[in-house]
């Protein structure tokens, strides 16, 4: 039996680190035909994996699956309810605002890697940050 997942609802916001993109900012979010700020995917992605982090910890981290589809944009300051389901292979969380669902994530508990990896193994990167990530 897996662990329940838990809904909850955030008030969505951007990060500073992504104004570097005008679409992230009120203005540039204007400019592109949209309500306002578009919140970055990296933050809707994180407000997805939260119910599912939360119940199943590292294991899921280091051992699970997700794969998330993103169908509408979530402006900043928009109320988002993230709403889970636990479906026959797994779980569905969505992303919902007052116009509907904003993006979908599939999330499984144990993943398997492919039995026939294709592609080339990475080298680990390394990265130094410099002070504009800090605080």
């Amino acid at each position: 039996m897996s662990t329940p997942l838990r809904p909850w609802s955030v008030r969505a916001v951007n990060l500073p680190e992504h104004a570097d993109n005008p679409v992230h900012t009120r203005e540039g979010g204007l400019a592109a035909g949209y309500a306002g700020a578009v919140v970055a995917g990296t933050t809707v992605y994180a407000y997805l994996t939260r119910p599912v982090a939360e119940a199943w910890g590292a294991e899921w981290v280091t051992g699970g699956t997700a794969e998330v589809r993103f169908r509408a944009p979530v402006l900043a300051d928009e109320a988002v309810d993230i709403v889970p389901e636990e479906i026959d292979d797994g779980w569905t969380v969505e992303a919902r605002n007052a116009s509907g669902t904003c993006a979908v994530l599939h999330v499984e508990r144990d993943g398997s890697a492919p039995e026939d990896p294709s592609g080339e193994r990475l080298e680990p990167l390394v990265a130094e940050l410099d002070d504009r990530w800090s605080g």
